[in-house]
Formats: structure tokens, C-alpha cells, sequence
């Protein structure tokens, strides 16, 4: 085991990516990360004549979490976390040949997609302003009026102009928590900037 986990120091620094087909010299194990996505499920194929010893480690501590023995010629489907690297171990002297697939990756969540930020719209004209916010909510922003919203970063809002939508700001860190954003002056601005 610490011998998986020296070699597995060693080559994370090189930055291994998956491919088609791996392969393994005799005596010695490959290491695969899938530290791009949460979750990543790899269909292994054994395509050599003996078996290929599979483990699943934690990058942290080395300890291995799931394994098995893949058979000449077998194939089985293991899942790799974000945390965990895959080792495949040829126990043989000969060479080893492992075609390697991945699917339903899960994208690993980044940072802006846990902040949420509480603000202001400000409606300060005389008349309803109609905005969008995708899968939150369409709000209907009466004259001289304000309205709370808790979005999250990366949400898009859009207003209306001529039957069309078009893109009025996307929530981000500039926008600070409890700010009051004017919306006809910031619709002002985007129709300038869209020419419209």
C-alpha cells in the first residue's frame, strides 16, 4: 500500500489524463484523476492475458476505499469522487492493457455556486417594469418600488423591451449584499450599450 501511495505522489504531479487505452509496464500501477467533476464513473476493460488489480484511494490519506480483481478480459464499472484517485496495479512481468471509459460525470460545484447575495431592484420611474430570472421568478416591478431578491452568483437577469428579452445584468461579486440597484438607469444603460 504505501508503495500505491509513493508512486501515486509521484505521478499526480504529472497530471495523467484518462484515455482510451492504458498502458500499465509489468510490476507497476497507473493512476488516473478525475478531480475535474464530484463524481466520475469509469467502465473498465481488462484486454491483456492475466488480471489487473483495481483500487479506488483517497488522495488525503492513501487508504483504499473499494477495489477488485479484473480478470483477463472482464469488465466492470467503479465510481471515482473528486477526493479519490483510480490505481490500476499489473501484477504480472509482462506489460497490461486497460481500455478505459468515462460517463455521467457530475460537475463539481464551484465556489459561485454556493454564494447567494441579498439586493435590491429598485423600480424609480413612474411606470411597471417586467423583468425575467430564469427558474426563479418574473417579477412585475411596480412604479416607485422596491423588491428584495436572494439570488445566487452566475444568475441572469433580463428585461423586456419590444416583445424581446434581453440580458440586464448577471449576479456576481460586484453586487454587494443589501446594494439597491436602479433598474431603469441600469436598462438605460444596457439598451445604450445594446443599441436599441
Amino acid at each position: 500500500m504505501k508503495a500505491i501511495f509513493i508512486l501515486f505522489s509521484i505521478l499526480i504531479g504529472l497530471g495523467i489524463q484518462a484515455q482510451s487505452t492504458i498502458e500499465i509496464p509489468g510490476k507497476k500501477d497507473r493512476v488516473l484523476e478525475y478531480d475535474e467533476y464530484e463524481k466520475t464513473e469509469v467502465t473498465l476493460k481488462c484486454t491483456c492475458e492475466k488480471d489487473v488489480m483495481v483500487a479506488v484511494l483517497d488522495k488525503r490519506s492513501g487508504e483504499q476505499l473499494r477495489g477488485f480483481g479484473l480478470a483477463s478480459n472482464g469488465k466492470a464499472t467503479i465510481n471515482v469522487e473528486e477526493t479519490s484517485v483510480l490505481v490500476l496495479r499489473n501484477t504480472s512481468r509482462k506489460p497490461a492493457e486497460v481500455e478505459v471509459k468515462t460517463s455521467e460525470h457530475k460537475p463539481k460545484k464551484t465556489r459561485n455556486d454556493l454564494v447567494v447575495v441579498n439586493f435590491t431592484l429598485r423600480n424609480s420611474s413612474n411606470k411597471s417594469i417586467p423583468l425575467w430570472i430564469p427558474n426563479v421568478m418574473n417579477p412585475n416591478l411596480s412604479p416607485m418600488s422596491n423588491s428584495g431578491v436572494n439570488l445566487k452568483y452566475g444568475q441572469k437577469i433580463f428585461f423586456k423591451e419590444n416583445g424581446k428579452k434581453y440580458l440586464l445584468l448577471v449576479v456576481n461579486e460586484n453586487i454587494q449584499k443589501g446594494q439597491k440597484i436602479d433598474v431603469p438607469e441600469l436598462i438605460s444603460q444596457r439598451k445604450e450599450e445594446l443599441g436599441i
